[in-house]
């Protein structure tokens, strides 16, 4: 199999990276949408989760490493399933 470097590789990276969140997202926001319990902390958590990632994306395969912006994206992305877990949470009480 061919070895894919430089820019092809950092789109497979971020395509796998998004996966791995996607799925820890999905987990808290599936089961909040099918109990119809969303709110106005799940929505602003998805929001921040949607373009916390779409930038993470754009910034990992453009190869920019300003002063850990791609930590600081992820940890934004996961602030964000973090706000619609804690709303699964509060949906439950």
């Amino acid at each position: 199999t061919a070895t894919v470097t430089g820019w092809g590789a950092r789109v497979r990276r971020a395509y796998l990276n998004h996966l791995e969140n996607l799925l820890i997202y999905a987990c808290f926001a599936i089961p909040l949408v099918m109990a119809g319990a969303s709110s106005s902390l799940s929505v602003l958590g998805a929001q921040i989760f949607i373009i916390a990632r779409v930038l993470y994306a754009i910034v990992y395969v453009a190869g920019i490493t300003i002063a850990g912006i791609r930590t600081i994206l992820w940890f934004a992305g996961v602030v964000g399933y973090a706000m619609v877990f804690i709303a699964l949470l509060q949906s439950q009480m």
